[in-house]
């Protein structure tokens, strides 16, 4: 028989026992979030003690470096106001000033917005401040140049109207030239003028009793004789103080000037600071190159540019070709593909200088290739003074120490080989000591001055202007002091220049009368072509010396 299963009847909810059973289990879970609160906190602190422990030394570090932020940018801030109430009071009030700008510069980053506005606020006005204090400077300096130039300028104009009488034309006129002394530009050709001996009261006389009792062709005869007997080259020595001699010559003292002072100068506005070229090879020389830029006005470089090509166009006589050796005239004959055999004999009489027909033929051949050189000597113009001066603030050199100035063009394909301006070896201390080059126009293409021994070159800009020392300070002419001028491609090159000597001599800086020697037109121009491997052709306005034979044998006992 199966048993039936009888269904359970469940307890009420409501229950007493389970109503007991359920508060029992809430209180216990009450307690156990309690006790995990607790261990959380205590974990916690646990942590922050062991992080404190260990980082320790770092949070007092950044605790300082807190406070010591503070106390800076306090400090900051009374210095800003020290400094406004200075300027407000009068403005900088010691060079100080200028350091304490520098070293708040180094902190802006450290310090608050404010601070960092008022101090290049401040650095805005010191530097404003220092650029009116040049400009001021500038215009002072330009007002002192200008009243100087002004000064010379005078000085210059008085000299030549006192000495107007001894002023000859080249062209043969008697009127004497004058430079017109309201502008300071070259207005004619300054190698036109000369100064010449006035003749004397007695020799005035003289003449012109011979000219009322002689005849015209006896007249003509003693002019000529007299003008050879001018012509002919002072060989006396200096030291032979005899009663012939002249008072001033007897009285002459050589002056040294054995090295250069470079220096920034202004000039007519132009700041011209001067650059030193350091040599790019490993050398023991004491041979310097400086470099000044806009050492000349584009005013003065276009007036010498012009007065030397008037002057060169004037000279339309056929030259007269002259060489060192008879040596350099093969090397030449061969360059013209002439086939024409040479000896000593082929030169004039007492020169190293070929004949009129002979030069007329050789200079077809070589196509008058040669650079062309004009010269006007110290006193002869006013800006042969203005030169002076400026050359012997700028690198003082002494202008009684320099000979004349050199003008010269170089047209497309002519250069000058490598040489030096001494003579290496020489004995005789009468050398250029020292050489200033000024560029007087800018050359496309070509014409660098190059030094090969320095590893230096320069390119030429109309104004600037080369110095560097020939010699050293003990008389000797220096090697590495050799220097070339590169060939011209395109345009032409023009250059003026002016050589310093080591000794002086008395004709230094003088203008020479010609020579006798050689037999030559009036106004005929020479053609000096110098030792084949290291020099050039050129034509010169002016005869010198060195054709002649007797200078070569007597040049260590000319004045």
């Amino acid at each position: 028989m199966a048993r039936r299963r009888l269904p359970i009847k469940p307890s009420s909810p409501q229950g007493p026992g389970l109503k007991i059973k359920h508060e029992a289990i809430q209180a216990e879970a009450g307690s156990t979030s309690s006790l995990n609160y607790t261990k959380l906190i205590f974990l916690v602190l646990l942590l922050v003690g062991i992080t404190g422990v260990l980082y320790f030394p770092r949070i007092v570090s950044f605790v300082g470096r807190f406070t010591g932020e503070i106390s800076t940018n306090l400090a900051s801030k009374v210095k800003l106001r020290e400094q406004e109430t200075s300027n407000k009071n009068g403005g900088v009030q010691n060079d100080n000033f200028i350091d304490e700008d520098l070293e708040l510069d180094g902190h802006l980053e450290d310090v608050g917005e404010y601070q960092s506005n008022r101090i290049q606020n401040i650095q805005s006005e010191k530097t404003d401040s220092r650029k009116s204090d040049r400009n001021k400077e500038k215009i002072i300096t330009k007002e002192t140049n200008k009243v100087e130039d002004k000064r010379i300028k005078q000085a210059d104009n008085e000299q030549i109207r006192s000495k107007d009488e001894h002023l000859i034309g080249r062209n043969g006129k008697s009127k004497p030239i004058i430079l017109s002394g309201e502008n300071n530009q070259i207005v004619l050709d300054p190698s036109q003028i000369k100064f010449v001996d006035a003749p004397s009261e007695d020799s005035q006389s003289s003449a012109s009793r011979s000219s009322q009792k002689t005849t015209p062709k006896a007249q003509s005869k003693i002019q000529r004789k007299e003008a050879s007997e001018k012509a002919q080259p002072d060989t006396r020595k200096v030291e032979q103080a005899g009663p012939d001699l002249d008072e001033e010559l007897k009285n002459f003292v050589p002056t040294l000037q054995t090295t250069f002072t470079p220096k920034k100068i202004f000039a007519d506005g132009r700041r011209i600071p001067p650059v030193e070229l350091l040599p790019e090879k490993p050398t023991n020389s004491s041979v310097k190159v400086f470099l000044f830029d806009e050492f000349l006005s584009n005013e003065e470089c276009d007036g010498l540019m012009r007065a030397h090509d008037n002057h060169v166009k004037a000279q339309s006589k056929q030259p007269l070709l002259c060489f060192d050796s008879v040596d350099t005239l093969r090397k030449h004959i061969s360059d013209a593909k002439m086939k024409v055999k040479v000896t000593p004999n082929d030169f004039t009489a007492g020169t190293r200088c070929i004949n009129s027909s002979f030069s007329a033929e050789l200079s077809l051949k070589l196509n008058s290739n040669w650079s062309y050189s004009t010269a006007f000597y110290p006193g002869e113009s006013v800006f042969s003074k203005i030169a002076s001066e400026r050359i012997n603030r700028a690198m003082g050199l002494d202008p009684k120490t320099g000979g004349k100035f050199q003008i010269t063009s170089y047209p497309v394909g002519k250069a000058y080989k490598e040489h030096t301006d001494c003579l290496i070896g020489g004995q005789d201390k009468r050398d250029r000591v020292a050489t200033v080059l000024m560029y007087l126009n800018n050359v496309e293409d070509g014409g660098e001055t190059k030094f090969p021994e320095l590893g230096i070159w320069v390119k030429p800009r109309k104004g600037r202007a080369l110095v560097w020392n020939n010699m050293s300070p003990a008389g000797d002419c220096e090697p590495h002091s050799k220097h070339v001028a590169s060939m011209v491609k395109t345009g032409t090159k023009y250059i003026l220049i002016r050589w310093y000597y080591y000794t002086t001599f008395y004709s230094i800086g003088r203008r020479p009368a010609p020579p006798h020697l050689p037999a030559r037109d009036s106004d005929q121009p020479m053609v000096m072509c110098d030792t084949y491997n290291s020099g050039s052709c050129r034509w010169y306005d002016e005869w010198s010396y060195e054709p002649l034979l007797e200078y070569e044998k007597n040049k260590l006992t000319l004045i």
